[in-house]
Formats: structure tokens, C-alpha cells, sequence
């Protein structure tokens, strides 16, 4: 094994990767199959652009607890976070019918760290597989909205360069202001603090939940339940890659299955209409505004206890996404 892994990332840089637990396991084949799971589920398809992976995530969650300074084992637990996603990430939630929480990976993350040549990797390295497994005992790397964790911290920064929203310089600009206070993760710059408030609507009502990428996930799911009920693939197969499970799809014979993947491919010459009135599917995501914590003066805030106008800001944008998209589709 390799004694060092250097990292080109866009949020971070260059980084040495050296940690000899960390290098072992992203040499495991669980971790190494994240280099083939989009980040953005099955955008990547249709828009080739929203190219991030779920291994370049993980690192970069691991980078930043080292950069916060926090244990050994909860980078370690940040680097094996996303380890139990299924292929096309957050599209499995919408198979399960859970697509305004967004936790069905959750539910399998124990059992996925529990497979033998994980836990060879981390009982060689003295950690406690339980402990790792339990993503809730760590708040800085996991936290509920609409506090910042290292998680969320990552995927904000990422996403907002993938997508060309901002530069890496102003991502790197962002994280000199970020810090530990207790068990959370704060802002020590108001102006900072109310940017991520405000771009973080910007960034759910674009990218982690608009009315296509609700529609890409939906098609996308159909497309795979249909599969499993044609025996084309099977729950096992959501631990292969997005290329293998995509191509069986493709290669499926089935129009159903043939017509969600032609949507989802030809998405930016599809049409979709906001029409209450008359709609083929009423689809939702999972609402990720943010409202992080700012010290200033050894005081402890919240953003919209800072600045009141994004209390109203936030409640609008809440309501309007709790709705839903009600959607009709004219392909061309």
C-alpha cells in the first residue's frame, strides 16, 4: 500500500493524504466504487457537467475534520460516511419514497461498515466499528438542518464550484472563517454567515431540488423499479456503479424502462411545465437551507436572529418547496 495519496480537489487543493488507516481504506473496493457514484445521483447523465463524485466528497469530508482539528476517529468515520450509498445516491430515496427526508442510505450505513473487509480494516486499526457506524454521534462531521457540519460544509463548497456558482479561491476565502464551538460547527464573519443562508436557497432551488432534478430522480427510479420487477436487476446490484446499472437499463429491451431513460438523457430538451391544474407528476426534494451559527464577541447567534429579514426569507422559500412542483411533460 501506497504511503501517500495526493488529492487535487476544488474545494481544498492539494492535500497529502497519509493517514495509514485512511489509505487502507480507500484502497477497499467499497470505497473505490464511489469514484463511479455520482454525487448528484443520475444528473450526470443528462448533464454531464455535475461531475463530482462520492469518493472526491468523502475525502474532502475527511479533509475538512483535519482541517478542524477533530479526532482520528471521527475523520475516519467522515471518510466512510458515504460508503453504504447505492448507485445514483439520493435516487434511491425516491424508489423508497422517501424523497423529502432523504435517509434511506442511513438505514443501511451499519450493515455496509459491517462487511468483513471493512471491519478487517478498522479492527487492524483499533476502531470500533459500532461507534463508526453511527453517524449521529458525531455532530461536527453530521448534523441536523440547519446548523452547518462538516458534511454539509463540504457539499456546499463542492457543489457551488461544480456548478461554477463560485470560484475555489472564494470557497478557501469561506473556510478561513469557519470554526468549533462545543459540538457545532460556527461562522465567525456575519456577512459570511448570511451568504450561506441566502446562497444556500439559491443552490436548492437550482441544483438539490428543482423541478428537473426532482424529475431526473423520479424517471430514474421508475426506471429501476421496473427492473427489479423484471428481474433486469436486483437490490444487490445497488452496491455496483452508475455506469454498469445505467447500461443494463439501457440495454433492458423494456419501452417503459427505454422511455424513462430517454427523459432522463434528452433532459435539456425536454420540456416541463408548472401546472397545478394539469400534471403528470407532483415531485419534492429535501429542503437544505441553512441557517448556521455566527460568533461574534464570544456571543453565539443565529443568522436569522442576526438578520431578521431572512426569517421571513426562509419560512417563504420553506413553504413554497414543502408544496411541491406539480409537473407536465412535453417532450419534443
Amino acid at each position: 500500500m501506497r504511503d501517500a495519496l495526493t488529492i487535487n480537489d476544488s474545494v481544498y487543493g492539494s492535500w497529502e493524504l497519509t493517514d495509514p488507516a485512511a489509505l487502507a481504506i480507500v484502497s477497499l473496493p467499497q470505497f473505490q466504487r464511489l469514484y463511479h457514484v455520482g454525487q448528484y445521483g443520475s444528473y450526470w447523465i443528462g448533464i454531464p457537467e455535475a461531475n463530482t463524485n462520492r469518493a472526491e466528497h468523502s475525502l474532502g469530508v475527511f479533509h475538512a475534520l483535519e482541517m478542524l482539528n477533530r479526532p482520528f476517529e471521527e475523520r475516519i468515520t467522515g471518510l466512510v460516511h458515504d460508503i453504504s450509498h447505492t448507485v445514483f445516491s439520493h435516487v434511491i430515496d425516491y424508489v423508497y419514497n422517501d424523497s423529502a427526508e432523504q435517509k434511506t442510505q442511513d438505514r443501511s450505513h451499519s450493515a455496509i461498515i459491517g462487511q468483513p473487509e471493512i471491519l478487517a480494516v478498522l479492527k487492524a486499526y483499533d476502531l470500533d466499528s459500532d461507534h463508526i457506524g453511527d453517524l449521529e454521534s458525531f455532530p461536527i462531521l453530521d448534523r441536523d438542518l440547519p446548523d452547518i457540519c462538516a458534511d454539509r460544509l463540504d457539499y456546499f463548497l463542492r457543489d457551488s464550484i461544480c456548478y461554477g456558482e463560485i470560484t475555489s479561491e472564494e470557497a478557501r476565502g469561506m473556510l478561513a472563517h469557519v470554526s468549533v464551538v462545543g459540538d457545532t460547527i460556527v461562522l465567525n464573519d456575519p456577512d459570511i454567515a448570511r451568504f450561506f443562508v441566502t446562497h444556500s436557497i439559491v443552490m436548492t432551488k437550482k441544483y438539490w431540488g428543482p423541478p428537473w432534478g426532482c424529475f431526473i430522480f423520479e424517471r430514474t427510479a421508475e426506471a429501476l423499479k421496473k427492473a427489479i420487477a423484471l428481474d433486469i436487476i436486483t437490490k444487490e446490484d445497488f452496491y455496483l456503479t452508475d455506469h454498469e446499472v445505467w447500461q443494463r437499463l439501457r440495454n433492458s429491451g423494456d419501452k417503459d424502462i427505454a422511455i424513462a431513460v430517454g427523459d432522463v438523457e434528452h433532459i435539456k430538451t425536454i420540456k416541463l411545465c408548472l401546472d397545478p391544474e394539469n400534471y403528470e407528476y407532483k415531485l419534492r426534494s429535501k429542503f437544505r437551507v441553512m441557517d448556521p451559527l455566527i460568533l461574534t464577541d464570544n456571543h453565539l447567534e443565529r443568522t436569522s436572529d442576526h438578520f431578521p429579514e431572512l426569517k421571513t426569507l426562509i419560512a417563504d422559500e420553506r413553504e413554497q418547496y414543502e408544496r411541491g412542483y406539480c409537473i407536465r411533460v412535453e417532450r419534443p
